[in-house]
Parts: C-alpha cells; structure tokens; sequence
C-alpha cells in the first residue's frame, strides 16, 4: 500500500522473486479512501481488501486479481450500510466471511460469500454488539 500524503491510495503486489508491481486499486487524491486491510488469497490469485471511501462511507470488501487489475465489490449492502468490520478467507479460497451490521441496528452479524462477489448469504441469526464474532 502507498499513500501521497494521506490523500492518494494505492494497492500493488509483486512477485516474491521480483518483477514489475501490479497495481490493483488507484484512488485519485479527491476520494480519499483508505485501505483497512488487505490479504492475498491461500492459492494465491486473488487479493482481497477491505476500503473506506471517506468518514462518512461504509468499510467495502473488493476481491480482485493478483495479475492486476481493478477489484469487484463483495458487499453490496445498499446505501444505508454499516459496513463490514472483520474478514476471513477460507482455506480453500472460494469464499470470504465478514461481519457486518447491514441493518444499522447495531448487531453484528456473519455473512458469506464467494469470492467472485456472486453470493452474498447471512450465515447466523442477528446478533448484539456483546455478542459480535471476534476474529
């Protein structure tokens, strides 16, 4: 990850051996984002990362080539999401799991979904804030 004076954010990966960067994510200076976190995948073709636009933006998860290129959106929530706090990807690299409050009623809950972004499932029942998943 770089930044430009914490306005520009950048996500780049490169082969261990060396070799030219491949860039995954580009934020102009104006948009402000910020990358939470950022893990490659166990088979080692996907990075996922979790982004925040600006203070007011939901935390986003993106799933995205290691060859380069931009990522897909793994939580479309809708306008009025919390975003998501935590993520996991599965030893087997075909899903991720997140908690998140997608209902804004300050309950935290886990969802699934494979790592193209096709399938987005709630996995347990709502939960309380005392009760959210610690990873």
């Amino acid at each position: 990850m770089e930044t430009d004076g914490g306005h520009a954010v950048d996500l780049y990966n490169v082969d261990i051996e060396g070799g030219t960067p491949r860039l995954h994510i580009a934020l102009p200076a104006g948009e402000g984002g910020l990358i939470m976190d950022a893990q490659i995948t166990p088979d080692s073709t996907r990075v996922i990362y979790a982004i925040k636009f600006d203070d007011l933006s939901p935390v986003i998860l993106y799933s995205a080539p290691v060859a380069g290129g931009m990522g897909d959106e793994l939580t479309p929530m809708g306008l009025d999401r919390a975003g998501i706090s935590h993520f996991k990807i599965s030893p087997d690299s075909a899903y991720v799991v997140y908690s998140a409050d997608k209902l804004n009623n300050d309950a935290v809950e886990l969802y699934s979904v494979t790592i193209s972004g096709a399938a987005n499932v709630r996995i347990n029942p709502a939960l309380l804030m005392e009760d959210r998943p610690v990873f």
